[in-house]
């Protein structure tokens, strides 16, 4: 039986967190972008081997700063980001929150957390990220949690859709959880 305990937990990722955070990605992106790729495409892209490839290279390479939500005690959403990067402090390179997690807060705890970080880390200011032009509902996000969109665009190295950037000045917003 689960757990009626909805609380969030985000917790820094480890190895044994690798297939959950690869689950995580999986029915993340085959549910939000559905529309955007072809069913042979979002299956290609979004593997789990494919993921667990990925995430296994990040960590033991210690790139980047992966950490993983629990709502209720299930894996349930992932955030990664790196730092010091080009005009940046941060970039926040991956958030995804399982389907059934959608609205639920998870999203908004582990941004929030991973801006905590940022800015402690030696007093960084600038956040970027990049979302996929026509995925409006993670705009909108975003620019709840105070992200302004640039209107820099790029291509993205999955099927050329374009990107948009989004930036944030942690400091001048006075991040807490």
């Amino acid at each position: 039986m689960k757990s009626m305990d909805n609380s969030i937990v985000v917790q820094q990722a480890t190895k044994a967190d690798v297939l959950p955070i690869a689950q995580i990605l999986s029915q993340s992106w085959r549910a939000a972008f559905k529309e955007l790729f072809s069913s042979d495409e979002l299956t290609q892209i979004a593997s789990e081997k494919r993921f667990c490839f990925i995430l296994e290279n990040v960590l033991s390479c210690d790139k980047g700063h992966l950490r993983m939500a629990l709502r209720g005690g299930d894996p349930a959403g992932e955030i990664f980001w790196l730092s010091g990067q080009q005009n940046m402090d941060a970039e926040i390179v991956s958030l995804f929150v399982v389907p059934q997690a959608w609205g639920q807060g998870v999203g908004k705890q582990l941004l929030l957390q991973a801006e905590k970080e940022i800015q402690a880390e030696r007093d960084n200011e600038l956040i970027e990220l990049w979302t996929f032009q026509k995925n409006v509902h993670a705009q909108n996000f975003y620019e709840r949690m105070g992200y302004t969109c640039s209107k820099r665009m790029r291509k993205s190295e999955f099927g050329g859709l374009l990107e948009i950037q989004y930036i944030k000045n942690v400091k001048a917003q006075g991040i807490k959880i």
